[in-house]
């Protein structure tokens, strides 16, 4: 194991560094290709996202969108098997499915009514004339498979998309064998209420926006006395917007406040650790040598290129790839087609985040495809149940169970994580985040450093025609 990744994986619910979970194993960096040679292995940079803005109107911009989408989408469609894709009620596949025209569409729902996509989802394919299946996941039958999910994915993830994500593809590749999705349009086009859009009054927007003339110099020192202020309405949203997000961006482990607890603030998850595994890192420090690479541009291209680095990299394209393919399904990402993200990087920031929307250039010319009430909806991402699951008996004591565990305590402060979770249940459910991180590492481990030998036999997949072939003993 390798000791150091513990901690950031607390504070970011994934492995943020540059060395995987696996001592000694390294990640590939992105963007490069390698030669090897008399036992050498050297490393060459191919792209990297650059942020040049262009010259063209609000309308131009639209529909320049709209045609550059329309085109990759056609490129996307190439196959030699029918092509389906996931619909969720929000614009980013909505847009990219009502382009692409399938005839099959693939949604999921949880037996909580309170998370339910598919019913907006089927709405428009009705609508459209896709045939729609959906898939409502059942809360037993989630922390059953759960042990599995985190085994495909190699390295602990605790991002609670990936639970309905096993369950569509899953589902999907009953039906098809390529699907098309819809990751990577928060990242590029400025989806993330975090990029600066923390209120919903138009008087502070505009109040902000005028803020954001004065010199850079004088936004800055303005932001760092807004920051020393009690609490008012608009302060998130004007400090964020002033501030140098080098001094404060977090990415999304951080959700709607700036008092908003991460996952695990460093000293908090220094404090459950045992000092093997205590460090100085922070989320804001690992991010610091891709700051400087954007140093001098806007804001929010600053904390798109950090999210596109470190979010999207290491944790949402991730599971969309290992999750697609333990089920054999080939997942396509339009958005992230690299004249796609060329043309998104290129967009002046006042057309992608301002007083009316995120993603507001996306949104316009995907009126272009969708009835204007998609092309509004909010972000939802994948919204999983787990504040009512863990404050559920039954689960409460699976959860415990694991926590109580030998092992536990040569990692964790078991006193304390015990003590958490029973706050947790007994409470509001505001540890749900910290809970669920733990539990997830924790499932991780167990796999891969406790119970092993039995996982892989129990989990590991070969194709149908590689177990025949097995079976009569053709192959070893």
């Amino acid at each position: 194991l390798n000791v150091e990744a513990v901690k950031p994986y607390l504070m970011n619910q994934y492995n943020d560094l540059d060395e995987t979970f696996f001592k000694g194993v390294y990640r590939f960096p992105a963007g490069h290709w390698f030669e090897y040679k008399d036992g050498k292995m050297k490393t060459h940079k191919y792209w990297d996202a650059e942020y040049k803005e262009n010259n063209l109107s609000f309308e131009a911009t639209v529909q320049k969108i709209d045609e550059d989408l329309r085109e990759t989408v056609k490129l996307y469609r190439n196959a030699d098997v029918p092509v389906g894709a996931f619909l969720s009620e929000g614009v980013d596949s909505s847009y990219i499915t009502s382009i692409l025209n399938p005839d099959d569409v693939f949604s999921v729902s949880f037996d909580d009514s309170t998370y339910n996509e598919a019913s907006k989802a089927k709405a428009l394919a009705d609508m459209k004339g896709w045939k729609f299946y959906s898939k409502k996941v059942n809360a037993d039958e989630a922390m059953k498979d759960f042990p599995e999910m985190q085994y495909h994915m190699d390295e602990p993830d605790a991002n609670p998309s990936i639970i309905p994500l096993w369950y569509l593809c899953k589902m999907a590749r009953k039906h098809v064998t390529v699907a098309l999705s819809g990751e990577g349009a928060d990242e590029l086009f400025a989806g993330y209420v975090n990029y600066g859009m923390h209120t919903h009054s138009n008087v502070i927007k505009v109040f902000t926006s005028e803020l954001k003339k004065l010199p850079k110099h004088s936004q800055v020192k303005l932001a760092r006395k807004v920051k020393k202020m009690p609490d008012f309405p608009g302060k998130v949203h004007i400090y964020t917007n002033l501030a140098e997000p080098s001094e404060f961006y977090v990415g999304q482990s951080v959700i709607y406040d700036m008092d908003y607890p991460t996952i695990f603030t460093s000293k908090d998850a220094n404090d459950i650790l045992q000092p093997t595994y205590r460090n100085k890192l922070t989320v804001n420090g690992i991010y610091q040598k891709d700051f400087k690479k954007v140093k001098g541009i806007d804001n929010v291209k600053q904390m798109q290129y950090i999210d596109l680095h470190h979010f999207m990299l290491n944790d949402i394209e991730q599971k969309a790839d290992k999750i697609s393919m333990a089920h054999s399904l080939e997942l396509r990402v339009p958005y992230l087609d690299k004249n796609i993200a060329e043309l998104a990087n290129s967009i002046p920031t006042k057309y992608l985040m301002n007083r009316h929307d995120t993603k507001y250039a996306l949104r316009k010319a995907s009126e272009k495809a969708v009835p204007e009430e998609w092309a509004k909806r909010p972000k939802l991402g994948f919204p999983t149940p787990i504040k009512q699951w863990l404050q559920e008996p039954r689960f409460y004591k699976q959860v415990r169970k694991l926590f109580s565990e030998d092992f536990v305590n040569d990692i964790f402060d078991q006193k304390k994580i015990l003590q958490l979770l029973d706050e947790n249940y007994k409470g509001d459910g505001s540890h749900r985040r910290q809970i669920w991180t733990i539990y997830t590492f924790l499932v991780w481990y167990k796999l891969f450093f406790v119970d092993y030998d039995n996982i892989v036999k129990k989990y590991q997949r070969v194709q149908p025609e590689v177990a025949n072939l097995l079976k009569q003993g053709r192959l070893v």
